[in-house]
């Protein structure tokens, strides 16, 4: 059983849901219609980012505990990493009419706390995850339901927090950027309510609730 492609399997359904669904929820907003193929793609490229650095979690984190060593001292090396993948990032998106600079004193504290969250609920599923168990029984055996709503849904919430800072450094260019503050204000509420309801649909899922 290959428990690092199951996590990364597992993380990526979680944030292409979030992605989906979030993009499902500003089509509705009327207000925001100049706003919908720009913000769609921005959404969209941003997600794939987080998978990228989601992997590189999953892959320190497994390396820590193989290695009986502390992640803490990967957490600020984790961060260094990924801002090469937000120069890929910014490259996948230069044609758009749009450019992003990022304010990395505002954003690497939030990134931390959120690296740190995932780092953390992975070892403990990790610990309970014998290779004769699924990673649904593992979960069951690491977390009481509520228990591990709570950790996946600060773990999006974070990545809504990020999303938001990154955002708020959006640059457009006539006519997106009279609505540019709106969209970033919409974007974040919308994502902050899925937290909630998508790590509630995940603990449904996995414990047949």
């Amino acid at each position: 059983m290959n428990r690092k492609k199951i996590l990364t399997e597992v993380l990526e359904s979680i944030l292409k849901e979030f992605s989906d669904k979030s993009i499902e929820e500003l089509n509705k907003k009327p207000s925001l219609k100049i706003m919908l193929q720009v913000g769609s793609q921005f959404i969209e490229d941003n997600v794939r980012k987080e998978i990228e650095k989601d992997k590189i979690v999953i892959e320190m984190t497994l390396k820590a505990m193989e290695e009986h060593n502390s992640m803490k001292k990967n957490i600020k090396r984790i961060c260094e990493r990924v801002k090469e993948i937000d120069k890929d990032f910014f490259e996948k998106i230069k044609h758009l009419p749009f450019s992003i600079e990022i304010n990395y004193d505002e954003v690497c504290e939030v990134r931390e706390e959120r690296i740190t969250e995932l780092s953390e609920l992975i070892k403990d599923i990790i610990r309970n995850w014998k290779y004769d168990i699924s990673f649904e029984d593992a979960v069951k055996k690491s977390h009481t339901p509520q228990r591990f709503k709570e950790r996946l849904e600060n773990i999006l919430y974070l990545y809504s927090v990020e999303t938001k800072l990154i955002g708020k450094h959006l640059k457009l260019c006539f006519p997106l950027n009279t609505v540019k503050d709106l969209f970033v204000k919409n974007l974040f509420s919308i994502m902050k309510d899925l937290s909630s309801s998508i790590a509630k649909g995940w603990m449904e899922k996995i414990y047949n609730i």
